[in-house]
């Protein structure tokens, strides 16, 4: 199952995976033209499946469950792009034993900003992302914990694992391999703005939701900050700290950037400029924009970058 929103890279991210998976239940929440053309690129392969919805990421992480009918489900964000040794975990899964449930964890690779940058702090993410479905995962008596957790620590919990904690009876694999690039950061500006207040959001009864949109929210938390855009945006870049990524690309996310971008996969200026206008131009797909934003980062040289080959 596919979670995406408003994601520029998910044609790239469904392709990576489509001989892995038998079937892909695409969630998507993307609103305006940009739903369109994720629904126009799902319709090109007859293994996907797309399902549009409003809701957050934790009800699509619901949705998709209650869709897939197949005993290992795979939960897939559309910013992944899964390296080719991703079949590996199919082979996994065939070696199991049936009469078991399993959850599988293993890291993805963040990316920021122009794909040739990682976090210093968290440059790999862990998660249970591929396990066998129980119809037990769905039950109100789980999600109904998971929320008394999040309010006792006055936090909101990661958004992604809607689905946990695992019932008692499954048993846990983790693996150390990176099976997929993460592109963290490497999306248009207002969605990185929109990011900040997610785990605010995810906070929110649904009766607190159904009285505004997430966008309509974002556009009052911004009110009440007494923050523009371009200010969150600033002050994003300012607490986040990269370091150069030396690790290996899927051969096939480099000719996608070169047929897409019209120009080598190499850090640049040029390439930085050019992704610059390409993301720009695909978040114009929305039809009731909050704002006209067009400011985007600084070249990664004011970044601050530690370079551990030094």
């Amino acid at each position: 199952m596919v979670l995406s929103r408003n994601e520029p890279f998910i044609e790239l991210s469904l392709k990576s995976i489509e001989s892995l998976a038998d079937e892909i239940i695409v969630v998507d929440a993307s609103r305006g033209r940009w739903a369109e053309e994720t629904e126009k690129i799902c319709e090109e392969e007859p293994k996907i499946r797309y399902l549009h919805t409003t809701a957050d990421y934790r009800e699509q992480t619901k949705i998709g469950l209650l869709e897939t009918a197949k005993r290992w489900v795979l939960k897939w964000d559309a910013d992944f792009i899964a390296f080719p040794h991703v079949m590996e975990l199919r082979k996994l899964t065939e070696s199991l034993e049936r009469t078991k449930h399993y959850a599988i964890s293993f890291p993805v690779q963040n990316l920021e900003w122009n794909f040739f940058y990682t976090n210093l702090s968290k440059p790999l993410h862990y998660e249970p992302y591929l396990f066998t479905y129980s119809f037990k995962l769905l039950k109100k008596r789980l999600i109904k914990y998971y929320n008394i957790i999040a309010l006792k620590f006055k936090k909101a919990l990661p958004n992604r694992d809607a689905y946990t904690p695992f019932p008692f009876w499954y048993n846990n694999i983790r693996m150390n391999k990176t099976y997929a690039l993460h592109l963290n950061t490497i999306k248009p500006p207002m969605r990185l703005v929109e990011k900040q207040f997610q785990a605010k959001w995810a906070l929110m009864s649904r009766k607190q939701k159904g009285r505004m949109t997430f966008e309509q929210f974002v556009k009052r938390s911004l009110v009440e900050t007494q923050m523009t855009p371009e200010e969150v945006y600033l002050s994003l870049l300012k607490t986040q700290k990269v370091r150069l990524y030396r690790g290996m690309y899927p051969e096939l996310l480099k000719r996608w950037i070169e047929e897409k971008l019209g120009i080598k996969f190499e850090k640049s200026v040029d390439f930085n400029s050019r992704l610059k206008d390409y993301l720009i131009k695909i978040s114009r797909l929305t039809d009731n924009e909050i704002y006209d934003f067009t400011l985007f980062h600084p070249k990664h040289e004011k970044l601050q970058v530690i370079d551990y080959s030094i």
